[in-house]
């Protein structure tokens, strides 16, 4: 989604940032960042500042008539909130941060005129559609990361791109850690949502901290609102799926990162376009709108051609359509009526699916146990009971492929 504004506003700001007298460096900044998160336990804290802000909305989404603009307020001065807690107060001080801020306030106020967030917003009210949210959250995160390549100097831009990135692989692995739960597989979701949680901190820790022990504790760190998240979503999902018969069944999507990068720059090899000049005050006052310090994309004539977050996906094979990061088969056959993440024989036999919830809740409560104590994840307890306790009302079979 292209930014909303005035785009000569834009300009004249972008031109007083470049020749502002602010004696900050650039280089000292992107340290400072770098070394804060260098602590697993401000990575953590980080990470489940922005959770929560993704948490904080679901309310303002899920009445009877959704508050849209008040939602999307919220979400985004909550989230640019979170991205603060890595700037260093000095820099927060700065005539570029306040621009970044000013810039972020006037864009939230034009996002709820974008329709395909209104419709987003309107699917997971409705549907109780996580995907359809998590997209929600992602467009403010792009439209934020978008902001900061053009009002934060490098390589500042690129650090906090990294963080607003890492919340992005969080909130997605959240997003399929649901759709594995709502498919009645209780176990892959708590190592799903684990896995989101590594992959986002594996984009700030440094490389020798990235061993299981400090994923771990990064994982501690968001397990509760992780927990609330998941219960808040799952508590609304009870309300609108107590009529279906059978899980839609799933395929993994295979995925890489995108590499794609505009001209003069090049990729990272994580996550970032950067551009080779050395003098990164002048590469910020020379770019004005020039593509230098993006993030990379996928290629549209390559294998993995589809992106979502930060990722680029395989199309599915033939015989499945796709849903969210995975793939799933449509409701056919003997289950024709279909619905976001169920399929039934006829409306009257979804109707009657409530009757036959609940078989499988001990088995998936012995299977979280047994994962836990295998791989030593006991860090998302928090997580884990909220998913077998929601599970007792939302395990079922799955449908036949």
């Amino acid at each position: 989604m292209q930014l909303h504004g005035d785009a000569d506003k834009i300009s004249g700001l972008l031109q007083s940032r470049a020749t502002s007298s602010s004696n900050l460096s650039s280089h000292k900044v992107a340290s400072q960042i770098r070394a804060y998160l260098a602590q697993p336990s401000n990575v953590g804290a980080a990470l489940a500042a922005g959770i929560t802000a993704v948490r904080t909305v679901l309310p303002f989404f899920t009445e009877e008539h959704p508050r849209l603009a008040k939602g999307l307020l919220v979400l985004g001065t909550k989230l640019f909130d979170a991205v603060s807690m890595i700037i260093p107060p000095d820099a927060k001080a700065s005539a570029q941060f306040t621009e970044l801020q000013v810039v972020w306030d006037e864009t939230l106020e034009s996002l709820p005129s974008d329709e395909t967030l209104a419709q987003d917003v309107k699917e997971f009210q409705q549907n109780g559609d996580v995907g359809a949210f998590v997209r929600v959250c992602n467009t403010v995160l792009k439209n934020m990361g978008a902001i900061v390549t053009h009002f934060l100097p490098e390589p500042v831009d690129a650090e906090v791109a990294k963080f607003i990135g890492a919340l992005e692989d969080a909130v997605q692995g959240f997003d399929e850690g649901m759709v594995e739960f709502t498919s009645g597989n209780t176990t892959s979701a708590v190592r799903t949502i684990y896995q989101g949680v590594r992959i986002a901190a594996s984009l700030l820790l440094p490389a020798e901290l990235q061993e299981d022990a400090t994923f771990g504790a990064v994982a501690g760190a968001l397990d509760v609102v992780f927990g609330n998240l998941s219960s808040i979503v799952l508590q609304y999902q009870q309300q609108l799926l107590k009529s279906k018969t059978c899980w839609k069944s799933l395929a993994p999507r295979e995925h890489r990162r995108p590499d794609i990068c505009p001209p003069g720059t090049s990729y990272d090899g994580k996550a970032w376009c950067s551009s080779s000049d050395s003098s990164l005050l002048e590469v910020a006052v020379a770019r004005k709108g020039s593509s230098s310090g993006t993030s990379p994309t996928c290629s549209s004539d390559g294998d993995f051609p589809t992106q979502k977050g930060s990722w680029c996906y395989k199309d599915c094979p033939f015989g499945l359509e796709p849903f969210h990061t995975r793939c799933r088969s449509a409701c056919v056959g003997l289950y024709p009526v279909d619905s976001p993440l169920m399929c039934g024989k006829s409306p009257g036999a979804i109707a009657l699916a409530a009757l036959h919830m609940g078989a499988a809740s001990v088995r998936a409560a012995l299977g979280v146990a047994a994962y836990i104590d295998s791989t030593g994840i006991a860090a998302l307890g928090t997580l884990v009971m909220t998913l077998i306790g929601a599970g007792k009302n939302f395990v079922h079979p799955l449908c036949p492929t």
